[in-house]
């Protein structure tokens, strides 16, 4: 495995086998470019499925849960760009919430090319190099993106009724939620409702739940709101417990988060 990891950009060629449990199945602060090359695998991303083949590009922007799907012990390659928006030139931030989260991406197209030039970057550059040149990339790469033509999307629903309660989860990270609440609004049952996420996400409702409220009040901390207000707008009433999730969570307390 060959990469650059700072705090506003990392990139991994990886061509071993898999992360295994948990360490595969996240979500983060940071917009994510993974680009499969090899295997047999489908991609979670929110409330869709992907199945993948060589040469797909998927976008992931932040705070959304991802995971692979392999089905096989079949080599499995793939390349991870991660970024801060921070490191986005201005005029090109905009389009990050515009950009399309699927995309194939060959070789003989730009994305793909610059895929392949960042990976020799940083086989080939000391790390201050490689940093400068994989910025460089991003660029060019969200720049191709504001100019591609729309593909159609191979992608599949989890399932109808999670991907309403995914959505509304996202869109009321501000309220007070537990999976009794949210059964209760979408006419399931608790039971129902924490097997479907066992089955599909692989995730306890209460962890995905802390999480996303925890990368919200993340994002007001680093823009200058204070921790205590960004508890209180992400719905928690004790700041003991806000702060224990925030260190549980990203392994790091919300004083230090602070930019």
């Amino acid at each position: 495995m060959k990469g650059i990891y700072r705090k506003e950009l990392l990139f991994e060629s990886k061509h071993a086998a898999a992360e295994s449990g948990a360490s595969a199945r996240h979500m983060h602060d940071e917009y994510e470019l993974y680009y499969f090359l090899e295997g047999d695998a489908e991609y979670v991303v929110g409330e869709h499925v992907y199945p993948l083949a060589p040469h797909d590009l998927l976008f992931i922007r932040p705070a959304v849960y991802h995971f692979p799907v392999l089905h096989t012990q079949s080599p499995y390659r793939r390349m991870v760009l991660n970024f801060s928006e921070e490191i986005v030139p201005e005029g090109l931030r905009q389009g990050l919430q515009s950009a399309a989260v699927f995309r194939h991406a060959p070789p003989t197209e730009t994305a793909g090319q610059l895929f392949m030039q960042a990976e020799r970057a940083t086989a080939l550059y000391e790390e201050e190099d490689a940093f400068l040149a994989l910025r460089s990339l991003l660029t060019l790469m969200l720049l191709a993106f504001r100019h591609e033509t729309p593909v159609r999307i191979r992608e599949k629903c989890l399932h109808p009724r999670l991907g309403e309660i995914l959505r509304y989860i996202d869109a009321h990270t501000a309220e007070p939620m537990n999976a009794a609440s949210l059964a209760a609004m979408f006419f399931v049952s608790p039971s129902w409702l924490t097997h479907a996420f066992s089955e599909h996400l692989h995730i306890g409702v209460a962890q995905y739940i802390h999480s996303k409220k925890i990368l919200r009040a993340q994002r007001l901390i680093r823009s200058g709101t204070p921790p205590t207000q960004a508890a209180q707008a992400c719905g928690f009433a004790s700041y003991p417990t806000f702060f224990r999730l925030y260190r549980s969570i990203l392994g790091i307390s919300p004083a230090q988060d602070k930019r």
